[in-house]
C-alpha cells in the first residue's frame, strides 16, 4: 500500500521532542505492520476555522496529543471536529480526551461556553474541571487501573476489560455532566477503579474515534500497544 499519512495536531511541535514517545509509538506499530507511515506534525496555533479543513485534509488519521495550558488548544479542538464530523480516524491523548469532551459539549450537546476550569475558572460550563481532593498544584501520577466498558471500542482494542496505564494529569471529566453527555451518545468506556472518574471516552459509527485520559505512548515499549495498533489500523482501512 502507499505510505500511510497521520496527522499530530499539538500544541507544542516545535519544542524539540515534546512528542517523541508517540512518534516511536507510531513508528512501532509501523515496523509491526511492516507499512510507511508519514507523521505530519501540525502546529495547532496554526489551526483556524477557515483553514481546518484544507490543512487536514486527506489524512488517513488525526491524533491529539497531551498538554497542558490553554495556549493552542482551540485548533486542537477544530481539528477534533473535523474528525468527528468526516469520520477520520481519531485517537486523543490526556490533554486530547479532555478536548474531545469539550468539543462534543459544544457541538453536539449545545454548551457553547464549554470548557476546562484549567482555562476559565469562573466559568459555569465547565465540562472538565480539578479532580476532586487533589491538593493544588498536585498531579494524579503513576501507574493505575482502569475498569473498561465491556463491548467498547477500547476493550476490543486491550482485549480486557482490565488495564493499567500511566497517567500524569491534574483535570478530569466533571462527573456532574455525565448524564447529559451520555445521553447525546458520548459513550464512557473507561473508569478509575473506584469509579469516580471518566478515563475514556469513544463514539460509535465511526471508523474509529477514541480518547483516553492516560498515556499510552509510555506503555510497553517493545510492542505495539493496543490502542496504537486499533488506531493504525483504523487508519489503514480509512485509505483502501
Amino acid at each position: 500500500m502507499d505510505e500511510l499519512r497521520i496527522a499530530v495536531v499539538g500544541k507544542d511541535v516545535g519544542v524539540t521532542n515534546a512528542y517523541i514517545h508517540v512518534e516511536e509509538a507510531i513508528k512501532l506499530v509501523a515496523s509491526f505492520k511492516d507499512i510507511s507511515i508519514n507523521i505530519a506534525w501540525i502546529d495547532s496555533h496554526n489551526v483556524s476555522k477557515e483553514n481546518v479543513a484544507t490543512l487536514l485534509k486527506g489524512y488517513n488519521g488525526i491524533l491529539i496529543p497531551g498538554g497542558f495550558n490553554y495556549d493552542g488548544v482551540e485548533g486542537m479542538i477544530l481539528a477534533i471536529n473535523y474528525a468527528r464530523s468526516h469520520a477520520v480516524p481519531f485517537f486523543g491523548i490526556c490533554l486530547g480526551m479532555q478536548l474531545t469532551v469539550i468539543e462534543f459539549a459544544r457541538n453536539i450537546v449545545g454548551l457553547k461556553e464549554a470548557t476546562s476550569s484549567e482555562f476559565d475558572n469562573n466559568s459555569k460550563q465547565k465540562v472538565i474541571d480539578r479532580i476532586p481532593g487533589l491538593e493544588k498544584g498536585k498531579l494524579l501520577e503513576g501507574k493505575l487501573p482502569c475498569l473498561l466498558k465491556a463491548n467498547s471500542l477500547i476493550e476490543k482494542c486491550y482485549q480486557s476489560l482490565d488495564i493499567v496505564e500511566t497517567f500524569n494529569h491534574g483535570y478530569a471529566f466533571n462527573n456532574e455532566y455525565v448524564d447529559l453527555l451520555e445521553e447525546k451518545g458520548l459513550i464512557l468506556s473507561a473508569l478509575s477503579s473506584d469509579g469516580k472518574l471518566i478515563e475514556a471516552v469513544e463514539l460509535a459509527n465511526r471508523p474509529f474515534f477514541l480518547a483516553v485520559q492516560f498515556h499510552p505512548e509510555l506503555t510497553e515499549p517493545n510492542k505495539p500497544h493496543p490502542l496504537f495498533l486499533g488506531f493504525i489500523e483504523a487508519a489503514i482501512n480509512n485509505k483502501q
